[in-house]
Parts: C-alpha cells; structure tokens; sequence
C-alpha cells in the first residue's frame, strides 16, 4: 500500500512540474506575442535609442567643457604665470552626471535618482 502511495505521489510531483514548466511557457509566449502586437519592442528600442542620443550628446558637452577651460587657462596663462597654481578642471565637476567609473561602468539607479533629485532643485 505504501509503495502505491509513493509511486501516485512520484507520478503526481512529475505530472504536476510538467505542468508547471508548459503553463510558464505558455504565458511567457502569450506574454511576448501580446507585446508585439502593441508594438512594445519597437517602442522599448526607440527609447533606448533616444537614451543612448541622449548620452552621446552629454558626452559631447563634457568635450566642450574642456576646451572652454583649455581656452580660459590658456587666455590666463598669457598674462600670467600659472606655474603655482592648480588650474586642470574636471567636466565631471562641472557635469556631474552619467560619468562612469575607472573601470567604464555606471550605477545608473543611483545616478538616476541623484539627477531626478538635482533637477527638482
């Protein structure tokens, strides 16, 4: 009697994962299928377009900021000597967002928040 019991219980646990595994499957597919349908992805990829744009053109201006400030030291250091002084200027003081670390990554969740909190100002 107990084998019986074990070996519905075995079968039970097995029907009922495969089960599990095809509802999962199924609702992922209709899930995806619904998305294409409302054209999710192609709107997903455009924003993400528009974000790395964004980015792009935030990297631009950090360029910008170096050479205003290559053109100030320089305008200065024709008029005086600035031998003594400390003048390199980092854009990431200046623009302090979206910089990654040495080692090119961002934590973009607290970034995020540090600009929504910046812009709010």
């Amino acid at each position: 009697m107990e084998k019986a019991i074990n070996s519905l219980q075995e079968k039970y646990n097995s029907d009922f994962s495969e089960a599990k595994a095809v509802i999962f499957e199924y609702i992922f597919k209709e899930t995806k299928q619904r998305m294409e349908t409302k054209k999710i992805y192609k709107q997903y990829r455009k924003k993400l377009r528009r974000i790395l744009d964004a980015y792009d053109e935030i990297q631009e201006l950090k360029k910008d900021v170096e050479e205003i400030h290559a053109g100030v030291v320089r305008e200065i250091s024709q008029k005086h000597s600035l031998l003594l002084y400390r003048t390199e200027v980092s854009p990431r003081t200046v623009l302090p967002f979206l910089n990654p670390d040495i080692s090119g990554w961002m934590n973009f969740y607290k970034e995020y928040r540090d600009i929504k909190e910046y812009l709010e100002k």
